[in-house]
């Protein structure tokens, strides 16, 4: 699952637009999506269909101190694929009414924790200010979309924006990826064209490639409380939001190579007591270790061997009833099982799994 939020302190960038027509783009590639409405103004859950003023329960109720409502109470379900967390402007009251309490920034994250719920994505709306609301939703979330309007003012104002989510990534120990995405294009323009080129001489790689092109019927479209892709799917705005969800998308496979590494740090921290059994970095290779006393052959196939173990990929038992085997293996990301006694089976002790093409699971290493 991945927790995005959308926020730029300046209004008028696109950023409510952007949620609500990635949400919608998303979805319509099969993407089970949740909106997070923190917002006062509650424009992300208005600008979808919802009428706010009815609602009961919103992000408010889940968020305020020693609330006994949970985000699944107040979520509503607009589609098989898209939820909504609607917000309005109750939400203005939580500044005050968390001061002076501790760890007020992590009440959303803590939220979503306990949702127990599954989505392929979260995207948070932000309101165009840098306090709690929004610290919420950077703590919240592992990645930042910044909207900038493609105007002589797009890019003024970014600067406390930013400087939070430095202080999130180098105090509060939570790396939050931020890449920026050029809204409100029209490159008939020197104004566009000028901005444009700042915003990638800025961001460089953390830009996204896909851009928002000025056009009317996202703005006719958020009036009539619909996704542009429902509203005129013909259109280039609609086109313009397919290209970002595929985008972020194929990200996807970077990203996972870059968590999987870390979850392989991680694991191979672990590895230094003695009892722990799971593959690890040594001089030669990789050692890929299995207690199974009763066993009587082991061996491991993966897509380093094609999926047939030979003869250097059976492992050694030793007297403690422990099977091993040194590997060599060049960088990259690897899928593999184990063959035990005939039967194949995940790597007991690698808890880094993906679904199988052909059923069941792989276990996963990334060698660096």
């Amino acid at each position: 699952m991945r927790i995005i939020a959308v926020a730029n302190q300046k209004g008028g960038c696109g950023k409510t637009t952007t949620v609500i027509n990635l949400a919608a783009s998303l979805a319509a590639l099969g993407k089970k999506v949740l909106i997070i409405d923190m917002d006062p103004q509650g424009h992300a859950s208005i600008g979808i269909g919802l009428d706010t003023e009815d609602i009961d329960n919103t992000v408010y109720e889940v968020l305020h101190q020693n609330s006994e409502v949970s985000m699944k109470d107040v979520i509503i379900s607009l589609t098989p694929f898209i939820d909504v967390a609607p917000s309005n402007i109750r939400l203005s009251a939580l500044e005050h009414k968390l001061s002076g309490h501790e760890k007020r920034e992590d009440r959303l994250a803590e939220a979503i924790i306990t949702m127990n719920t599954d989505y392929d994505y979260i995207l948070i709306d932000t309101p165009p200010s840098v306090g709690i609301l929004t610290f919420n939703a950077l703590r919240a979330c592992r990645e930042v979309i910044i909207p900038i309007d493609s105007s002589y003012f797009g890019l003024h104002g970014l600067g406390k924006l930013l400087e939070t989510i430095i202080l999130i990534n180098e105090k509060l120990n939570h790396t939050v990826r931020i890449k920026a995405l050029a809204t409100l294009v029209d490159k008939r323009t020197k104004v566009s064209t000028d901005v444009l080129q700042e915003i990638r001489k800025i961001f460089k790689d953390n830009t996204f490639s896909s851009e928002i092109n000025l056009n009317s019927k996202l703005k006719e479209a958020v009036g009539s409380g619909k996704p542009v892709l429902e509203f005129d799917p013909g259109c280039s705005g609609a086109q313009d939001y397919l290209n970002l969800a595929h985008e972020i998308i194929n990200e996807e496979k970077s990203i996972e190579v870059q968590q999987l590494i870390l979850a392989i740090k991680s694991l191979n921290e672990k590895n230094r007591h003695p009892e722990i059994y799971s593959p690890k970095f040594v001089n030669g290779g990789i050692l890929f270790t299995v207690k199974a006393a009763d066993a009587k052959s082991i061996k491991v196939a993966g897509d380093f061997n094609n999926w047939t173990p030979a003869e250097e990929d059976i492992f050694q038992r030793d007297d403690k009833g422990v099977w091993s085997k040194i590997i060599r293996l060049n960088p990259g990301l690897y899928q593999y099982k184990l063959v035990i006694d005939g039967k194949w089976t995940t790597d007991p002790n690698n808890p880094i799994k993906v679904q199988s093409p052909f059923g069941g699971s792989n276990s996963v290493l990334v060698v660096k």
